[in-house]
């Protein structure tokens, strides 16, 4: 197996076909795996976010602090979020005490590992 990256000479934006850039940017054959970064999806859906202009909030602050990353980045999922618990999830008591059932979407995050715990879920809600 072969990886060999895919250079395309311009920096995305919202209204670029993607697909388009990539076939003229390739020489892809039947067979091939494409693999595209989320990085190129996001600029072209316009989800690009300047941090140095983020002010995060108390909430993101905190939680920066206890997992130790960017609070403006923190910010920016902190957004994104109706409501944010943070319990024993393994504790049915806690969560019958929760409405969940009423709700859109239910993220519950294991580990330490804070940008994966609501990244990926988030990932796999907006883009299928």
């Amino acid at each position: 197996m072969q990886i060999i990256p895919l250079h395309i000479e311009k920096e995305i934006e919202p209204s670029d076909d993607i697909s388009k850039l990539i076939l003229m940017s390739s020489d892809l054959h039947d067979g091939d795996i494409l693999v595209v970064a989320q990085k190129i999806i996001s600029k072209q859906e316009g989800r690009v976010v300047n941090l140095s202009e983020v002010i995060p909030s108390e909430l993101a602050i905190g939680i920066a602090r206890e997992y130790n990353k960017d609070p403006k980045l923190v910010e920016k999922y902190v957004e994104e979020l109706t409501q944010a618990v943070i319990c024993d999830a393994t504790d049915e008591s806690v969560l019958s005490e929760l409405d969940l059932a009423n709700s859109e979407a239910v993220l519950v995050a294991i580990g330490k590992d804070m940008h994966a715990s609501i990244k990926e879920p988030w990932r796999k809600r907006h883009l299928g």
